[in-house]
């Protein structure tokens, strides 16, 4: 959410930029419907009925082809579907790239299976290569009459965002809170088991909407304690915030947004409580502050 409106500040910062959209396109976008009822994504259709087979080889659709117990569809996201991308581009003067524009489930398995990882999901060498493909194709055209001094102006709105999920670098106190590469390139804040605290700093001179990156995962592999995330001075609006997210009926581990509330101009202390034991700490890896209006509309 608001990516329309990071699109505009884009724009606005870098008049000339040659701004592109692109559609990622992976398998777990394919769903498949048993007659049995329910859904699943066609990784576990895979592992059921077409176990050993490759999905980039020619009789793992051919597997699906053949299938009677169900249906297959596409099920693509609503921030990667033809007439999202071509509005923001519109919106901007951007470019447009639909890789997979009016192909059917077998036919998107037959072209793009080969260009992710064996989650299904992550691009793989592949699938850079032809991404990069595409985005210099677009760039060497737009380079045929780019300007010699391209134009780079103020950014339009203050906000105080930062992320240390890969840097590990924070520039801001905490108490109670720990730095720690739980994972290679990837760092979070933890949070003690008796709570901490961070605090962040609203760079205007007018209340600003605040909220948090956290790690969370799927219930079936839960890692991370409910907690109590409040903003010092305002109790009374604290909120728990359940580490735990639904990802197209899949086991995920991921970095998640979370509001939390709106911030006076200055210095806030946000505080954390752990609500209950878990095998991990509560994670916390990035805040955003940004205008109440734009927060509203887009969360």
């Amino acid at each position: 959410a608001g990516i329309d409106d990071l699109a505009r500040r884009l724009r606005q910062r870098f008049p000339d930029a040659v701004i592109i959209f692109l559609g990622h396109i992976y398998p777990l976008q394919v769903k498949y419907d048993p007659k049995s009822g329910g859904f699943i994504h066609l990784k576990q259709w895979a592992d059921k009925y077409a176990p050993g087979i490759d999905k980039g080889d020619p009789a793992f659709v051919d597997r699906m082809e053949k299938d009677e117990d169900g249906t297959f569809w596409l099920n693509i996201h609503p921030y990667q579907r033809t007439e999202f991308i071509q509005g923001l581009s519109n919106l901007v003067d951007g470019h447009p790239v639909f890789p997979y524009e009016g192909v059917g489930p077998e036919e998107y398995i037959k072209r793009f299976a080969n260009w992710t990882l064996a989650d299904y999901h992550h691009p793989n060498a592949e699938a850079h290569k032809a991404y990069a493909k595409i985005i210099g194709g677009i760039v060497d055209e737009q380079m045929k009459d780019y300007p010699v001094h391209p134009r780079v102006q103020e950014w339009q709105i203050k906000d105080n965002c930062q992320n240390w999920f890969e840097s590990g670098k924070m520039d801001f106190p905490v108490k109670d809170m720990q730095m720690n590469e739980f994972s290679p390139t990837k760092h979070a804040l933890e949070v003690g088991k008796s709570g901490g605290s961070l605090i962040v700093s609203n760079p205007t001179d007018k209340p600003m909407y605040l909220a948090l990156e956290v790690m969370m995962t799927s219930i079936e592999s839960k890692l991370y304690p409910r907690t109590r995330v409040s903003i010092l001075g305002n109790e009374d609006n604290a909120i728990t915030i359940d580490p735990l997210v639904d990802i197209e009926n899949r086991s995920v581990h991921v970095a998640f947004p979370r509001k939390i509330g709106i911030i006076p101009p200055g210095k806030s202390s946000i505080e954390f409580l752990p609500l209950e034991k878990s095998k991990e700490p509560f994670r916390v890896v990035a805040f955003f502050i940004t205008p109440t209006e734009l927060m509203a509309e887009h969360w």
